[in-house]
């Protein structure tokens, strides 16, 4: 094996070394591209993990990856806990508004048709299309379509175990625009199951901040009544 591909791999720990060896020795990569992709794994294992909340972790991951492709339309999706509806935490896209694609709380439902996403995170399994095939499968949807149609689309599954937590989605607009090879693509799915367990954490992380500050909101809120109270 390469020696500066043998150093950036004894960055990382002993699992992943050894998850990241076994992978590489079962897929045909170039030594360039390999060194790349180990090179923006480390760095971004390590800023992700530094991250504050999980919309900052979603930046850092954008602006990684855009090194190694288009990134300019990505989208983080999370599926609620009671997993009835997807929330988007994080929308960057060149044609469409968030909010209108998604109803008044932001969310769509788990089995909203048309939705692509909700495809992804409902199976469990990368979703790789074309406008053409996008376009077929809006069609066999009823006819429903969210969005405007990208010449390219890829949505791939947040797992942690046997469970889907959410979803990336990365999609390109411009005819003759990006088109991620296969290789590029076995190497950021190997990347998001790494980040999963991350996002699950930032997802937990996230929640319990909310939860304080709601409480935190409530002993003011409760304080102030009760100094009105005394006062009348």
């Amino acid at each position: 094996m390469n020696k500066q591909i043998e150093q950036i791999l004894n960055e990382l720990n002993p699992k992943q070394k050894t998850e990241i060896k076994a992978y590489l020795s079962e897929n045909d990569h170039d030594i360039k591209a390999i060194f790349e992709f180990l090179h923006i794994f480390n760095e971004l294992l390590i800023q992700v993990n530094r991250s504050d909340n999980l919309v900052q972790m979603s930046s850092i991951i954008q602006d990684k990856l855009s090194s190694l492709m288009d990134t300019s339309n990505f989208i983080i999706a999370i599926l609620n806990e009671k997993k009835t509806h997807i929330r988007f935490p994080y929308f960057k896209d060149e044609e469409d508004n968030l909010s209108e694609l998604t109803d008044e709380s932001l969310t769509i439902p788990i089995d909203k048709k048309g939705s692509l996403t909700a495809k992804v995170i409902r199976s469990g399994k990368p979703l790789i299309l074309n406008r053409e095939q996008i376009i077929e499968f809006s069609n066999a949807e009823s006819g429903q379509k969210i969005g405007t149609t990208p010449q390219f689309w890829y949505g791939f599954p947040l797992k942690v175990d046997k469970d889907t937590i959410g979803a990336i989605i990365i999609q390109n607009y411009q005819k003759g625009g990006m088109k991620l090879s296969s290789q590029d693509i076995q190497l950021l799915e190997y990347l998001i199951t790494q980040l999963a367990p991350v996002f699950e954490r930032k997802i937990t992380e996230d929640r319990l901040t909310q939860v304080e500050n709601q409480f935190s909101s409530f002993i003011e809120n409760t304080q102030d009544l009760i100094y009105q109270t005394d006062l009348e």
